[in-house]
């Protein structure tokens, strides 16, 4: 099947409702969240008590970003709940900020509520239509029913609320409630593999990123010996650090010995669609994705060329924002019951101007399609008027709701499997390693995508009189500084979901060469930190080596 077979509108009566009086609801959570949290800090320092209309609210309170929260936040940790809500929290997420502080978001009963279950409904209809079972690559380190006392991620909240809820069916998840749930994974990849592998009749795979899955089948291709080797004889490798509970699963399924020589001889036979070799029956992979992740949809290609795939949905830790007007699209509706959004205009020149009073905000009703916007948005966790950051275009409405695109993110540029690295996260990464004798003269990150996982690349200047200039001892200084500075960062080299970064240094000349091979050179002379695109892994190794000839000649004429 091809992906334009299943261009099917993806949104549901729900969600329809809410869009044709979406100019209503956005009103009346504005006015909701201030009367509700009138007596807050928040509240009393912003005058919400005298606060009657939109207008008032957008005058009172200005535009702010989460260092504007933080000290309400922290209390908020502290045990000092009335700070910026009165709803019930539920726990707090965490996500990695623009300066590398960790944030930490509160998620509140009615918040939850608001979001109901729409990560899922549309795969659920998939899921009844087409029979089968669902392969879900994540795994959430909370048990359902646990109270919860430390900070998670934003899904781990999520879905342990939805399973809680009823709107789960772990019958349809291969591995059922023990793989989707699991305090200490260890190499739970090795587990879903297993699983996944007994099972022939698998109609969607999903992740919460798309990038998820390439981790996935690049695992198997690695390492479908060791997998298929465990299921024959019943012996799991310790070093994997599976739980007992896991193990007594995998031990628990039937050793179909027909299906395990069918799967070693479609693996011997190569990975080209072995995801619909595997399983005849793949409906849709689904993930987030937005076309700054345009390269998975390539890099998938190879293990499933023809499978449609679901954008689920465009969102943060702090919102959820848009629902994917249709499968296959990268085109998100606003979801008006989720907040009070507003829409500030965007231009170039914003990226570095710090006197915000500028612009005024457009409300949902008031954007031009075709132009550029930055989200604006209040919502029922405590956040007012926040700004992420996030830029989007508008491309339509479906009855009042803006359909947007999502264009980039304000001075954040990497992004490879979720860590969302901002410029100035390298920036200071770049900048510690001073305080370790190495003066770093100039530098430019790019990612690399061509091999799994993905993985960082640097060239890098180094001044001439540094003691230390072994790219491979700064690669792994870097790796570290920047797993402090991006807790996204650290959980994905934890899961292997992204590899080490790699250095290379070169004389400036050669770095100049090197910046022009990978369409970096030319134009204004301003640094250039951050490739605007990838690097190339092949063209990055050959200056590495041309840089090694060149510094073994220098040597060999001063011999």
């Amino acid at each position: 099947m091809t992906k334009d077979m299943h261009k099917h509108v993806t949104i549901d009566d729900r969600l329809r409702n809410s869009c044709k009086d979406a100019t209503h609801i956005n009103t009346a959570n504005c006015l909701k969240i201030v009367e509700d949290n009138r007596n807050t800090v928040f509240g009393s320092e912003h005058d919400f008590e005298n606060i009657h209309d939109v207008d008032e609210y957008r005058k009172k309170v200005p535009l702010a970003d989460y260092e504007d929260h933080r000290p309400y936040m922290e209390k908020m940790m502290e045990g000092d709940m009335n700070q910026l809500l009165v709803y019930d929290v539920v726990g707090f997420c965490h996500t990695s900020g623009t300066l590398g502080v960790q944030k930490h978001i509160p998620m509140t009963d009615i918040e939850l509520e608001r979001f109901s279950n729409y990560y899922e409904i549309y795969q659920d209809k998939v899921i009844s239509e087409c029979g089968g079972k669902r392969l879900h690559l994540s795994t959430f380190r909370i048990l359902p029913g646990e109270k919860i006392t430390t900070s998670l991620l934003f899904t781990e909240i999520y879905y342990k609320n939805l399973f809680e809820k009823g709107y789960l069916d772990m019958d349809e998840y291969v591995g059922g409630e023990t793989l989707l749930f699991e305090k200490e994974p260890g190499e739970i990849i090795f587990a879903k593999a297993w699983a996944a592998l007994s099972e022939k009749n698998i109609t969607l795979i999903e992740s919460i990123f798309l990038y998820d899955q390439l981790h996935f089948f690049g695992y198997m291709e690695e390492n479908w010996k060791e997998v298929t080797d465990a299921m024959k004889t019943g012996v799991i490798p310790e070093r994997l650090g599976l739980s007992d509970r896991v193990k007594d699963y995998l031990l628990s399924l039937p050793k179909d010995m027909e299906r395990i020589e069918e799967v070693c001889r479609l693996f011997e036979e190569g990975f080209e669609n072995i995801v619909g070799r595997l399983w005849p029956n793949i409906r849709m992979l689904s993930g987030i994705s937005n076309k700054a992740f345009v390269f998975e949809d390539t890099a998938l290609a190879r293990y499933a060329p023809d499978i449609s795939k679901y954008y689920l949905c465009y969102c943060a830790s702090e919102c959820y924002m848009g629902h994917p007007m249709n499968e296959g699209d990268f085109r998100y509706v606003m979801m008006p019951d989720n907040a009070f959004f507003e829409f500030l205009p965007y231009k170039e020149q914003d990226e570095y101007r710090e006197d915000e009073s500028f612009a005024d905000t457009c409300l949902p009703n008031e954007v031009e399609i075709g132009k550029q916007y930055e989200i604006i948005y209040t919502t029922f966790s405590g956040l007012y008027r926040y700004r992420m950051g996030d830029i989007v275009r508008i491309v339509g409405f479906y009855y009042e709701s803006p359909i947007m695109e999502f264009v980039f993110r304000k001075n954040q540029f990497l992004n490879i499997a979720g860590e969302k690295m901002g410029v100035r996260q390298i920036e200071e990464a770049v900048n510690s390693l001073k305080d370790e004798g190495i003066i770093v003269e100039q530098y430019c990150f790019g990612a690399s995508v061509e091999r799994y996982p993905g993985k960082y690349l640097a060239g890098m200047v180094i001044d001439e009189n540094c003691n230390v200039s072994d790219p491979d001892l700064i690669a792994g200084r870097l790796d570290e500084i920047l797993c402090g500075n991006n807790s996204d960062y650290k959980d994905l080299r934890e899961l292997q979901l992204l590899d080490r970064l790699d250095v290379a240094v070169f004389d400036r000349d050669t770095y100049k060469e090197f910046l022009r091979d990978n369409g970096l050179g030319g134009g204004h002379n301003k640094p250039k930190h951050v490739a605007s695109v990838s690097f190339r892994e092949r063209s990055f190794e050959k200056w590495k080596r041309m840089r090694d000839r060149k510094t073994e000649e220098k040597t060999s004429i001063w011999d």
